[in-house]
Order: structure tokens, then sequence, then C-alpha cells
């Protein structure tokens, strides 16, 4: 068979799809002719030097808004999403497929209908983050018949049975994982499906994409799927419903052959966590040692009494340049809500070894969590302020939205957010919520968060909003006089007085 994979605009362009290149390992190990296009990084390419480019940061996280795509979006794009659904349409492919995420789909569901308009007989089929939530707008192009198959959660084994079954002209309602426009086909039993031993998938493929043309030239790989903790925010753990990890050495044979085959060293973590087994970690920094193999590396890590100095000094020594720790708050209190199961205190040794050994420390923050208090948020102000010396940048974002499939969204009453008369969250029109007493709004959360950013400036901690909030924080204007900065330093410190006698209680 003869299979298209594609990601289309809109979505960063740091560096290679790394689940398009796991499908296409799958699909050219069943002998299949594969071509795989990264159509989001040629468009990039070819308009990154207009100066209203859309894949600039606040411009690119409204292309998840329908209107602002269709407006703004679809013009700049509208003809090569056009050239390649006709490709694809009238050459001789069998079946295409398509990674969604929250910033593509529009311009996915523009390019499945077209494709199958014009060719009613090629096989489509899609998934990605995007597709696992119910309330995604590709599940109406499945089952009106507009997709054939939608692959929920991890598609490698998947995608092998389904084109197993297209191969033989047999039913294809009965691969559980996956949602059809068979009735017999739900969103809830494609759920079901057990997760996957992904230490025996072939290795990803990259061999069809343009590395050199990507902003880093990093290469992302995995380590491990799903998460330890279940944090009330996060989906994750949801996602990937349980942890499991490859061997240090089956990760570091993958290393070796990516540098081998591509010239390239650098890579990128995507694991929810480096470290959810210390054990499997401090062997792969062995390998990396042992073999005297030059890399370097970053990823996302756990704030975790088990990580030690020792560790972080042989994971700086093995090409560990940055790890990204998720500390999301300097209260407690806040990390209990959110279900963390660490401490500050923990928190705080961890940013101190983490950083003399010589590894940059990126901190994550959520301000304005549920149930957050003005003690909480100087708590957290405090926690940044003590550890400024040692943090390398701040990443920061809030709960503006509420992700559909995460645990404070499907328990919103043990957060005291405001509900409807049936139990469902509250949303006003701009899909923003409320708590329960009226006070929490979208504007004091909004507020809270340009309030750090400009303690932030303040203090001279580099820092940066997260994907998918910047557009909450165009508005945002820098600090620029001694004037204001000393003014945020004295809210700080007046807070401080305020609060101080708490701390020694």
């Amino acid at each position: 068979m003869k299979v298209a994979l594609a990601q289309l605009p809109f979505w960063p362009t740091y560096m290679p799809p790394l689940g398009l290149a796991y499908i296409t390992a799958v699909l050219r190990r069943r002998g299949y002719e594969v071509a795989v296009k990264d159509l989001n990084l040629e468009c990039w390419t070819r308009v990154k030097k207009n100066h209203a480019n859309p894949w600039d940061g606040f411009l690119l996280d409204k292309a998840s808004n329908l209107k602002y795509f269709k407006e703004t979006l679809m013009p700049v794009v509208q003809t090569d999403l056009t050239i390649y659904a006709k490709k694809i349409a009238f050459s001789d492919f069998d079946a295409a497929g398509f990674t969604v995420n929250e910033l593509n789909v529009h311009s996915t569901r523009f390019v499945v209908q077209l494709i199958k308009k014009m060719n009613p007989d090629i096989k489509i089929f899609i998934g990605g983050p995007e597709v696992y939530s119910e309330q995604n707008k590709l599940l109406e192009d499945v089952y009106s018949g507009v997709v054939d198959a939608a692959v929920i959660g991890e598609g490698e084994e998947i995608v092998d049975e389904l084109f197993e079954c297209w191969e033989k002209n047999t039913p294809i309602d009965q691969i559980i994982g996956l949602v059809t426009n068979n009735k017999n086909t739900n969103y809830e039993k494609a759920k079901k499906r057990p997760p996957i031993d992904f230490s025996k998938l072939p290795l990803p493929d990259f061999s069809d994409f343009y590395l050199d043309k990507y902003m880093h030239k990093q290469i992302p790989i995995m380590m491990s799927r799903g998460c330890v903790a279940a944090c009330t925010f996060c989906t994750e753990f949801v996602t990937w419903r349980s942890y499991r990890v490859r061997t240090a050495k089956n990760v570091f044979d993958e290393m070796v052959s990516i540098a081998k085959e591509t010239g390239i060293n650098s890579f990128y973590f995507c694991d929810s966590l480096i470290n959810g087994n210390h054990e499997m970690l401090s062997e792969l920094v062995n390998l990396i040692l042992e073999n005297e193999f030059e890399c370097d590396w970053v990823a996302f890590c756990r704030a975790d009494d088990r990580l030690t100095k020792e560790l972080l000094t042989r994971m700086k020594r093995s090409g560990c340049n940055e790890l990204f720790f998720g500390f999301e708050s300097g209260s407690n209190k806040i990390l209990k809500l959110m279900n963390k199961n660490n401490s500050v205190e923990t928190a705080n040794r961890v940013i101190a070894d983490t950083a003399s050994s010589g590894i940059k420390v990126h901190g994550l923050f959520i301000i304005a969590f549920p149930g957050e208090t003005e003690e909480d948020f100087y708590q957290t102000k405090k926690f940044i302020y003590d550890n400024r010396k040692d943090l390398f940048k701040v990443t920061i974002g809030g709960t503006l939205q509420l992700p559909p499939i995460a645990p404070m969204s499907q328990r919103p009453k043990a957060f005291d957010i405001k509900l409807n008369n049936d139990g469902s969250v509250f949303f006003d029109d701009n899909g923003k919520w409320y708590s329960k007493d009226g006070k929490f709004t979208p504007e004091v959360r909004a507020n809270r968060l340009k309030d750090m950013q400009n303690f932030l400036e303040a203090i001279k901690v580099s820092w940066d909003p997260v994907p998918f909030e910047r557009t909450q924080l165009s508005g945002f204007k820098k600090l620029t006089t001694k004037l204001q900065e000393k003014y945020q330093l004295r809210i700080f410190k007046k807070e401080e007085k305020i609060y101080s006698s708490n701390f020694s209680r």
C-alpha cells in the first residue's frame, strides 16, 4: 500500500514530530511505501520572513480560534493546503493519515474534507492529542464518514492492526482504540485499549524530515510514557494511563543510531518526566559516560527526594544542559490541592543541587490555581525570589481554561468551581470559568498572572508565558524604569510583612 502522512499548520516548528516518525516506522515495517510531509514546517519556511508571521508566539496561540483561523490564517496557507489535498487525492495513494493538535484542527478538517470530496475511495485516518478529547470537532467528520478512522491514544499498534484489516479487506470495527462511523465503535470503548509496551516498537524514522530547517537542531526522543504522578490539572496520566519505561540500553542504542543517521547528537526528551524511574535514568547516564558518547540533552524532570546531587552531577557529565521542573507553586497548600505529592522544601533543595551541578533550572509555574489566595500567591513569589540566582528561566501560566479531560474538570465541585444546574462546569461566552462564590473571576486570574510578570521583571528573572496563553498576556508591557522596579519590590516587601508571621507559625 502507498500511504501519505502529514502534519499540517499550525504548530511550533522547534523540531520534527515524534509521533509521525513512529507511525512512519510502523508502516514501513509492513513494507509500505510511505510519503511523509511536515507541511507546517514548509509553510513556516515560506512565510517566516514576513513581519506578521502567524507562527510568532502571540499569533500562533490564536490558531485554535475558528474565526481567527478563517479570517487571518487561512489566507496564508489555503493555497498550500489545497495543493497538498489535490496531490493526495489524485495520486495513487491508498490512505492518508494526519496528526492533529489543538492548533491545526481547522486546517486538518479543511484538507480531509477536500480530499474525500475529490476522491471518496481514499482511506483517511487521524490521531494525536486533539483526537483524544471527545469534544473535538474532527469526530464529526468521523461520524459523517469523511474520516474513516480516528485513533484514540497510543497509535502505533492500532495503526498496525488498522492496515492489517484494510489490506485484507476485513472490518475495522472490532479494533479497540478506533472510532469509526459504525455505531458499534464509540469514544469510551476506544479508550479501554490496554497501554502498549512501547519498548518493542521500531525506532522512529526521521529520514523524510528536513532536519536542518527546524528552529532547533534537536531530535525528540522518549524514554518513558505516562507519569508517576496524578496532578489534578494535568492530562498526561489520563492520556497515557500508566507509566512505562524503556530499558536504558534501548534508549541509548536509539540515541547512537540517530546520531549516526542524521549527524545530530542533541536530544529533547519528550517524557512527562525523565526521572519516573531513577534507576533506569542512572543506567542511561552510565551508558553514555562509559561509551564516551558525545551528546547534549534536555528533559522534563520531577523535584524528587531521590534526585540526588550525585545523580545530577553525572547527568551533567553525560550532556544534560537543562531540566524543566514543574514546581507550579510556592505554597504547600496549593501543591496539595494539585496532588503534586512533593513539597516546597524538596523543590528548594533540588534547585540548589541542580544549579550547582551546572545544569540550567527552568521552572514551570501555574498562577491562580483554584483555591489560591493572595497569601498563596505571595508564597510563590517568595519561592522564586529566594531561588532567583539559581533559576535560569521561569515559564508561567494560569488556569484561564480547563482541559476537558483533566481531573479538576471532571471533579469541579472539589475545587469550588461554579457549576450549571446539571452539574457541569459553567463557562461564559469566552469559555472562561468562575469560582463558586464569583470572586475568582477570569479578570482576577489574568491580573494575578500579569502581577507575576511585573514581579519577575523587577527581580530580573528571565521568563516567558506558557504556550496557548500568550494571547491572554499580549497587553503586557515590560518594566522600563528603576522607579517601576522599586515599586514592585516595595509591594513584595509589604506582602512579606503581612504574611511573615504566618510562616513562623
